[in-house]
């Protein structure tokens, strides 16, 4: 909220209508699915209905200044779609938003040298010879731009790249996945709606079709984790283990980055 700019007052009354809209909530609802009835009271009462846009475009800035040095670094490597994905999470350190680009070139520099706590990148691999088709749902803004650093690996597959339908927090949308240059390496589709994560019912049926049927499917984050681990069919995801609960899940310790497949 204060990143919205609203005053001292107002930030006090948002928090009431935040905490008023979890009375009775289900415990069985996803972690996503409860932050998004928190935001949507919040959100009706700001009057950017983007309020983190500034922010996410700094971040764009930050990471394509970046992003030809990690080019160059993938390009190098012997294991160049390992070494892209291992960037693509590490990028979540730009979330922070306090570190200079120097300071976030080094410690991104690091992750390639750290093993993934769980690799299922030989079968990703394998997958990937036999497919046509991927799905690469994105993340947030910024750090979107290091996914093109995996897709450009991608040659021969016909790419669909799922961004958000609508502003919510720091997550990319359409605006965002232009101005990072993802629409230069597939075809951008929304989810159809500004939910964290993925909500079936709440997602179009474009985006939904393309889920249920493309070939491989990819996706990235904490939120995408927290709703699609359980959906009807296999996935990759890729993401730093950020919270004990999801840790756990994975069988990793927090601040862990993992490359797992969830199979139905």
């Amino acid at each position: 909220m204060k990143i919205a700019g609203v005053s001292s007052d107002i930030q006090v009354e948002m928090l009431k209508h935040a905490m008023d809209s979890l009375q009775g909530i289900s415990l069985e609802l996803s972690p996503a699915e409860i932050s998004m009835r928190a935001i949507d009271a919040v959100s009706r009462g700001l009057a950017n209905p983007d309020p983190f846009g500034e922010m996410k475009r700094e971040h764009t800035k930050t990471a394509l200044m970046l992003y030809p040095h990690f080019k160059q670094m993938i390009e190098n490597d012997q294991h160049p779609v390992e070494a892209a994905m291992k960037l693509a999470a590490s990028a979540n350190l730009i979330d922070v938003g306090t570190k200079k680009e120097i300071e976030l070139m080094k410690e991104m520099d690091l992750e390639v040298g750290r093993e993934l706590k769980k690799n299922d990148i030989h079968l990703f691999e394998e997958k990937r010879r036999h497919a046509r088709s991927l799905l690469w749902i994105a993340d947030n803004a910024g750090e979107s731009v290091f996914d093109k650093l995996v897709l450009e690996q991608l040659t021969g597959l016909e790419l669909w790249i799922g961004v958000k339908g609508g502003a919510v927090l720091n997550d990319v949308t359409l605006e965002d996945a232009v101005s990072s240059g993802l629409n230069e390496l597939g075809r951008l589709v929304t989810t159809g709606s500004n939910c964290l994560g993925v909500l079936p019912g709440k997602s179009s049926r474009e985006f939904l079709s393309l889920l249920d049927n493309a070939d491989l499917v990819v996706a990235k984050g904490h939120a995408n984790f927290e709703t699609l681990d359980t959906y009807g069919r296999e996935i990759f995801f890729l993401l730093k283990a950020k919270c004990e609960v999801v840790a756990q899940e994975l069988g990793v310790e927090v601040g862990d980055t993992v490359f797992t497949v969830k199979e139905t």
